[in-house]
């Protein structure tokens, strides 16, 4: 698996923990985009830092498919 840059948008927020398995920026920030884009480029050991903590959630149930149905689903019944 690998981490994830995303903007905080819609459920995306709720499936990305900034930092832990990707990268969650404001949207329409087109320089914290480049910036954070450069940042993740230049970390390999962060990179593969959120790498194993996505295996581990993913083994733990949290990023399954049901559950990230299930938060979508609450997202949209806000």
């Amino acid at each position: 698996c690998k981490p994830v840059l995303a903007t905080d948008v819609g459920a995306l927020g709720e499936s990305v923990s900034d930092g832990y398995t990707g990268r969650l920026i404001a949207a329409k920030d087109a320089s914290l985009l480049a910036d954070t884009i450069l940042e993740m480029a230049a970390d390999q050991e962060k990179l593969n830092e959120m790498s194993v903590n996505i295996e581990r959630e993913s083994r733990s149930g949290d990023m399954s498919w049901t559950e990230i149905a299930d938060k979508n689903l609450r997202f949209y019944e806000e």
